[in-house]
């Protein structure tokens, strides 16, 4: 196994510690009461399984016997599929959190729905047709459509970005640069591994982006929330005791 490799595969390990912490920061504490940490939680625990399907890439260099070659189809696929399912996820957490209503809303969330709902269809199918990776001798190839999976994030991070600047005044400076330092840094690294497969550099990003939010941004919304429950529950004791 070569350091290249090993490299990635204590990346993608420790990705994966990372996202943890989000994960056992909002199950704790009954923090999934608030809906938008019910999102914030799609976000991490999908991109666990990303990473999860994108260690099995590293693991298995081999894939000479029939069942190394259905596993790493297996896990490619899982990797696929959660990746729609982390940007899903992140679009209901920044339109919850931008409170977007109306046709805008509606409009976004079926376009990226639509677009999610493509890339998991071709992501389950491709370990028997071959569309967007396949599995050879030599191990994991990409498939004539592999396009698909970088057109479906482009899209959803452009309409992040579009949605970050449109509503920029609902939002702090501070979380303008975070959301829009989640958006680009999946987004910059994913254009570099599509033309070569180097560091895996995707996965440590967004991780290290998905803490940069839950700290800089999350944080500060809960303490916001609890206040207003505060200030909510001295009005009903005050008209209770009247």
């Amino acid at each position: 196994m070569d350091q290249m490799v090993t490299a990635n595969i204590a990346l993608d390990i420790f990705s994966i510690v990372l996202s943890l912490i989000p994960v056992v920061y909002l199950i704790s504490n009954r923090r999934l009461k608030y809906r938008l940490n019910q999102f914030f939680l799609g976000v991490a625990v999908s991109n666990i399984f990303m990473i999860i399907g994108d260690l099995a890439d590293w693991l298995l260099q081999s894939t000479a016997e029939p069942w190394q070659k259905n596993t790493l189809s297996a896990f490619s696929a899982l990797f696929y599929a959660a990746s729609a399912f982390v940007l899903y996820f992140f679009f209901r957490y920044i339109s919850d959190y931008l409170k977007l209503t109306g046709k805008p809303r509606k409009l976004c969330h079926i376009s990226v729905i639509t677009v999610c709902t493509i890339q998991v269809f071709f992501a389950l199918i491709s370990p028997f047709t071959g569309s967007i990776f396949y599995v050879a001798d030599d191990g994991y190839q990409r498939g004539p459509l592999f396009i698909i999976s970088q057109l479906v994030p482009l899209f959803c991070y452009l309409l992040f970005t579009a949605l970050v600047i449109i509503y920029h005044k609902k939002l702090k400076r501070r979380e303008v640069v975070f959301f829009l330092l989640y958006i680009f840094v999946p987004l910059g690294g994913g254009a570099a591994q599509m033309f070569t497969r180097g560091i895996a550099v995707v996965n440590i990003g967004v991780a290290l982006a998905l803490l940069f939010i839950l700290v800089n941004i999350q944080f500060e919304y809960e303490i916001t929330l609890q206040e207003q429950e505060r200030e909510l529950a001295k009005q009903e004791r005050k008209l209770t005791e009247q």
